[in-house]
C-alpha cells in the first residue's frame, strides 16, 4: 500500500471481498517519496480526488488496472506503469515529470505532457480523448490516435515504434519518425514545423505541410490520400504517390531521390528534381509554377505531363506518354527525347539535344538555340514558328510538316533525308545552308526562300508545286541524285547552279543565271534569265532537253552551249520540240536529235528561235532511216529541221560513236524525267 501519503482532509482507503479495490479520495492530495502500488490480476485501484499530484520520484504501479477519477491528476515526479493505467473520460491527466509506459496507457479524457511521456517497446498508448504534448513524447510502442480525436504536439513527438493516427495529429513542435506513421483514411496530419522521416510513413488520409517536410535518404514516404505542400518538402528517399500530391504556390518541392507519381502531382510552386534523382510519372503531372529537373523525368506510356508555367530541363527528361507545354516556356538545356506525344502552344526553346522519335506538334513558338540539336525520326507538325538559330542543327529523317513559318537562320543548318513538306500559305525561310540530302523529299506548295546569305543543295527530290514559290537570293544548288521539279514560281536574284540530277521546270523559272554544269535541264516553262549549258567533260555532259516530250522550253536571256553541253530535240510524224531564246545564242557542243514517232514524216520542223547567235554546234547527231534524209536550216532567228526523201544513204560520221554512249544514255534519262513529270 502507499505510505507517506498527505492530504489536507481525511482520506479513506476501502477494501472490498471481490479484490482489492483501493479508492483514494480528496479535495486535493500529495503523493511523495518513493512507492510501489501492486496486486493481482483481478486488481482494480481508483483514484478519484478533486486533485492528486504525485511528486516522488519512483511511483510503481504494478497492478493490472489503474483508473483515474480524479478532476485533475498531476505527476511531477517519476510514474512507471507496467499494467493498465486509464484516464477516465472528462479527467486530466499532467504530467509535467517523467512517465513511462510499459504495457497500456489509455486516455479517455484530456493528457497533457510537460516533461518526458515514455512508451516503452511492448507498451500501447491509446488517445481516446485529446492528448498534448509540450514536452518530450517518446514512442517505441504502439502510438494510436483514434478517430475523431486529437493528438497534438508542440515539443517534441519521437516515434520509433508504431504511431496510427485515424484522428487529427496536429504538429507545430518536431516530430521525428524513425519507426512506422500511418496516416489513415479520413484523418488528417498537420504540420506547422519539421515533420521527419527516418522510417515509414504512409498516407492514406490528409496530410498537410506549412512546415518542414523531410523524407531522408533510403526511407519510404507513400501517400494514396492527399499531401498538400505549402512550404517545404524534401525528398531524399523515396516518395511514392498513389494519391493526390500538391504543392502550393508557396511551396518547394525537392527530389534528391527517387519520386514516383502514379495518380496526381500538381506543382503551382517550385519543384527541384535534383541531379541523380528520378521523378517518374504514370499518370497526370500538372505543372503551374517552376518544374526545373537536374536528373531524370520520365513521362511514361498512357501517362499526361502538363506544363503552364516554366518547365526547365537540365537532365534528362524522356517522354512516352503525353507531354503538352499549353502557353508555358518548356527549355531544354541537355537531353529532351520524345516517344509520345510533345505538344507546345507556348515557348519550347532547346539550347542541347531535342530528339523527336514519336509526334511533335508546334503551335507556339519552337526555338533550335546555337549549339543545340534538334532531330526528328518520325513526325514534326509545325503551325506555329519553328526557328533554328545561328548555331543549332535541324535534322528530319523522316515526317517534317510546316503549315506555319520555319526559320533556318544564318550559320545555321536544316538536313532533310526524309519529307519536308512546305503547305499552302506558309513560310520556309533560310538564311543558312538547307540540305535535301540523296533519298529526301522536299515539297513546297507555300514559300520557300533562301536568303543571300543561304545555300540550298538539293540531292533528293525537290518539288515546287503549282501553288508554290520558290525564292532563291543566295545559292541554289542541284547535285548528283538531285531532281528539281518546278510547277510554280522560283524567282529570286540568286544563282542556281546544277552539277548533275535533272531540273524540269514547267512553271516560271527567275535568276541572276542558270548554270547547267552536269545533268539535265527540261521541261515546258519559261526561264527568265541567261542559261549556260557546259559540262565538265565527256563523262559529265550538260543537257538541254525542252519539254517533257514534246513542247517548248522558253529562254528570256542569252542562251551559250559549251563543248561538252548537249541540246536533245524530241520529234514525231507531226510535232517537234522547241527552244525559244530571246537573246543571243551561243552555240557549241552537240545537237542531237530523237525521233520517237512510228512514221517519217516529211516537212520542215522549227526546233530553235532566237533574237541572234553567234558559233553553232560541234556536231550534230541525226537519227538514221533509210531512204530519208535530215537536214538543220538556219536562218537569222531560228533554226528547222529538214525532213526530205533521199536518193542515197549516207553514213553516219565516224567522228559521232564518241559521243553515242553518252547520248543514248541521256535519251533514256529524258523519256524518264518524262516519266516523273506525267
Amino acid at each position: 500500500m502507499f505510505s507517506h501519503f498527505n492530504t489536507a482532509i481525511a482520506v479513506k482507503i476501502v477494501v472490498m471481498s471481490m479484490g482489492l479495490l483501493g479508492a483514494f479520495s480528496a479535495n486535493a492530495a500529495t503523493l511523495n517519496g518513493d512507492h510501489s502500488l501492486s496486486g493481482k490480476s483481478s486488481d482494480y485501484y481508483a483514484f478519484s480526488a478533486s486533485s492528486l499530484t504525485i511528486t516522488g520520484n519512483n511511483q510503481v504501479l504494478n497492478g493490472k488496472s489503474f483508473k483515474n477519477d480524479t478532476s485533475n491528476l498531476i505527476n511531477r515526479g517519476k510514474l512507471e506503469n507496467y499494467g493498465t493505467l486509464t484516464n477516465n473520460n472528462g479527467k486530466t491527466l499532467t504530467n509535467s515529470g517523467m512517465l513511462t509506459n510499459s504495457r497500456t496507457l489509455m486516455n479517455s479524457g484530456t493528457l497533457k505532457n510537460y516533461g518526458t511521456l515514455t512508451n516503452n517497446n511492448g507498451g500501447t498508448l491509446t488517445n481516446l480523448g485529446t492528448l498534448t504534448n509540450s514536452g518530450t513524447l517518446k514512442n517505441y510502442g504502439t502510438l494510436t490516435n483514434n478517430n475523431g480525436r486529437t493528438l497534438t504536439n508542440s515539443g517534441s513527438l519521437t516515434n520509433s515504434g508504431s504511431l496510427t493516427n485515424s484522428g487529427t495529429l496536429t504538429n507545430s513542435g518536431t516530430l521525428t519518425n524513425s519507426g512506422t506513421l500511418w496516416n489513415n483514411s479520413g484523418s488528417t496530419l498537420t504540420n506547422t514545423k519539421t515533420l521527419t522521416n527516418s522510417g515509414a510513413l504512409t498516407n492514406s488520409g490528409t496530410l498537410k505541410n506549412y512546415g518542414t517536410l523531410t523524407n531522408n535518404n533510403g526511407r519510404t514516404l507513400t501517400n494514396s490520400g492527399s499531401l498538400t505542400n505549402s512550404r517545404t518538402l524534401t525528398n531524399s528517399g523515396t516518395l511514392k504517390n498513389y494519391g493526390m500530391l500538391t504543392n502550393n504556390n508557396s511551396g518547394t518541392l525537392t527530389n534528391s531521390g527517387t519520386l514516383t507519381n502514379s495518380s496526381s502531382l500538381t506543382n503551382s510552386g517550385t519543384l527541384w528534381n535534383n541531379s541523380g534523382s528520378t521523378l517518374t510519372n504514370t499518370k497526370m503531372l500538372t505543372n503551374s509554377g517552376t518544374l526545373t529537373n537536374l536528373g531524370t523525368i520520365e513521362n511514361n506510356s498512357g501517362s499526361i505531363l502538363t506544363n503552364t508555367k516554366t518547365l526547365t530541363n537540365s537532365g534528362t527528361l524522356t517522354n512516352s506518354g503525353s507531354l503538352t507545354n499549353y502557353r508555358g516556356t518548356l527549355t531544354n538545356s541537355k537531353t529532351l527525347t520524345n516517344y509520345g506525344w510533345l505538344t507546345n502552344s507556348g515557348t519550347l526553346t532547346n539550347t542541347k539535344t531535342l530528339t523527336n522519335s514519336g509526334m511533335l506538334t508546334n503551335s507556339g513558338t519552337l526555338w533550335n538555340q546555337s549549339g543545340g540539336t534538334l532531330t526528328n525520326t518520325k513526325t514534326l507538325n509545325n503551325s506555329g514558328t519553328l526557328t533554328n538559330n545561328s548555331g543549332g542543327t535541324l535534322t528530319n529523317t523522316k515526317k517534317l510538316t510546316n503549315s506555319g513559318t520555319l526559320v533556318n537562320k544564318f550559320d545555321a543548318t536544316l538536313d532533310n533525308s526524309g519529307t519536308l513538306t512546305n503547305n499552302d500559305g506558309s513560310t520556309l525561310r533560310n538564311y543558312g545552308t538547307l540540305t535535301n540530302s540523296d533519298g529526301g523529299t522536299i515539297s513546297n506548295s507555300g514559300t520557300l526562300a533562301t536568303r543571300r546569305s543561304g545555300t540550298l543543295d538539293n540531292a533528293g527530290m525537290l518539288n515546287n508545286n503549282a501553288d508554290g514559290t520558290l525564292k532563291n537570293f543566295g545559292k541554289m544548288t542541284n547535285n548528283l541524285g538531285g531532281v528539281l521539279t518546278n510547277n510554280g514560281i522560283i524567282s529570286g536574284t540568286g544563282k542556281y547552279i546544277q552539277t548533275a540530277g535533272t531540273t524540269i521546270n514547267n512553271g516560271v523559272m527567275t535568276q541572276a543565271s542558270v548554270a547547267i554544269n552536269g545533268g539535265v535541264l527540261m521541261g515546258n516553262g519559261v526561264i527568265n534569265s541567261d542559261v549556260t549549258v557546259k559540262g565538265t567533260d565527256v563523262n559529265n555532259l550538260a543537257y538541254l532537253a525542252p519539254g517533257n516530250s514534246i513542247d517548248t522550253l522558253t529562254i528570256n536571256g542569252d542562251y551559250t552551249q559549251g563543248a561538252f553541253g548537249v541540246l536533245g530535240i524530241e520529234f514525231n510524224e507531226t510535232s517537234i520540240d522547241l527552244l525559244a531564246i530571246s537573246g543571243l545564242a551561243t552555240l557549241g557542243g552537240t545537237l542531237s536529235f530523237d525521233f520517237t514517232g512510228s512514221t517519217i514524216e516529211l516537212g520542215t520542223f522549227n526546233f530553235l528561235t532566237f533574237a541572234s547567235i553567234m558559233g553553232s554546234f560541234d556536231s550534230i547527231i541525226m537519227p538514221t532511216f533509210t531512204g530519208f534524209n535530215f537536214d538543220v536550216v538556219f536562218g537569222d532567228t531560228f533554226a528547222n529541221l529538214v525532213v526530205s526523201q533521199s536518193i542515197s544513204e549516207v553514213p553516219v560520221p565516224a567522228a559521232l560513236f564518241l559521243l553515242a554512249p553518252a547520248l543514248l544514255g541521256f535519251m533514256g534519262l529524258r523519256r524518264r524525267a518524262a516519266k516523273i513529270v506525267t
